[in-house]
């Protein structure tokens, strides 16, 4: 986890620098060594890199205050939650260092630099680069460099029913789930998948292989059902048969079922269906006729479906996720907003069972 601090930091860094160049180059790229060598410009540069930390800073309060304590806002489309996020964003921090050049200029009798040469050259060496950072922090909000507000978990209603709270704990294997996890925390604000994907990636390798005991929903990628035996395909790309398998599982809301035989985890899953065509062949009589069919296909992460392929196979693995004309309305239910509401990120803990032939 420390490593993956600092190689966000690293990289933060690295972009904060080379932002702070193209911001005080502008357009003069053809004097870069000349620049570089005045104490002045080393100077500029330096209070650049301070200035855009803060800049980062004050787009990080802005986007805890809209998406974390805003009501007003959570509650809108995600269009207009994603236009209003950029417009305040962007705009503010663009008065702001607008604002600070105009009076640095003036203090150096330059005059202002509220000119039209300014706005059609230099001002979009700032200006492109903030607003794409700004609209790929809305996508990614995990790229947030700074570390988000805890929730108080004692705020969110939960069901206080015994016989639930027994079998909640029931299912609950020794790894539990971190319920102050910063990817956790977003979750449950954003109800954006995505975020508890990252949270089960972080787990080490030698986790993700563990297959000995009880074995947690969140390590199965995808569940086969035939006559004699459930064969679960697994996070590190192995596939073995399940004994003592309940099958109250496949009514957990993480499982969609989407062909007649297979479920699938849809933690690993992401939203939309991809397209395949393949042409079938028909004969009759002497004459070879084509015919061009059209399959939907549930999509994969693609960490997880490199992982599956190395193993399953391509072809295999895309006839597992082809989806049925009748299995489409489970997989759309699961997309509704409602349903995301109240998805509970504990019932990937829940046991599916064991490797057949390693049960004790």
């Amino acid at each position: 986890m420390i490593n993956v601090c600092l190689r966000k930091h690293g990289f933060y860094l690295l972009g904060i620098v080379l932002f702070a160049f193209v911001i005080n180059l502008g357009t003069a790229f053809n004097d870069v060594m000349i620049r570089m060598k005045q104490p002045l410009f080393q100077q500029v540069l330096v209070a650049t890199v301070v200035m855009l930390y803060l800049y980062l800073y004050s787009i990080q309060k802005i986007y805890h205050y809209l998406f974390f304590d805003a009501a007003w806002f959570i509650s809108l489309n995600p269009v207009v939650k994603g236009g209003l996020f950029v417009i305040v964003s962007a705009g503010l921090i663009t008065l702001i260092h607008i604002s600070i050049l105009n009076f640095l200029l003036a203090q150096r009798n330059h005059g202002s630099i509220l000119t039209f040469d300014y706005f059609i050259t230099d001002f979009w060496f700032f200006f492109v680069p903030l607003l794409s950072y700004v609209i790929v922090l809305y996508l990614k909000p995990y790229t947030l460099l700074f570390k988000l507000p805890e929730i108080n978990t004692d705020e969110i209603s939960v069901d206080n029913d015994p016989v639930d709270q027994e079998i909640q704990q029931s299912i609950i294997t020794p790894l539990e789930i971190n319920q102050k996890d910063e990817l956790i925390n977003i979750w449950r604000m954003s109800r954006v998948k995505s975020f508890v994907f990252d949270y089960f990636q972080k787990f080490s390798e030698k986790e993700k292989a563990h297959l000995d005991d009880q074995i947690p929903l969140w390590k199965v990628v995808m569940l086969e059902k035939s006559e004699m035996v459930t064969f679960g395909y697994f996070i590190n790309g192995e596939k073995w048969g399940l004994d003592h398998m309940d099958d109250s599982i496949l009514s957990n809301p993480w499982l969609v079922k989407i062909s007649q035989n297979c479920y699938v985890n849809m933690l690993y899953v992401i939203e939309g269906l991809s397209r395949r065509s393949q042409l079938k062949m028909k004969l009759k009589k002497e004459n070879a006729l084509s015919k061009e069919v059209t399959f939907e296909l549930v999509m994969l992460h693609e960490e997880i479906r490199k992982i599956m392929e190395k193993t399953t196979g391509s072809d295999r693995l895309e006839k597992l996720l082809m989806i049925t004309r009748r299995m489409k309305v489970n997989y759309k239910k699961f997309w509704d907003k409602e349903a995301l509401s109240v998805l509970d990120e504990n019932k990937l803990m829940a046991n599916v069972g064991t490797i057949h032939g390693k049960a004790q």
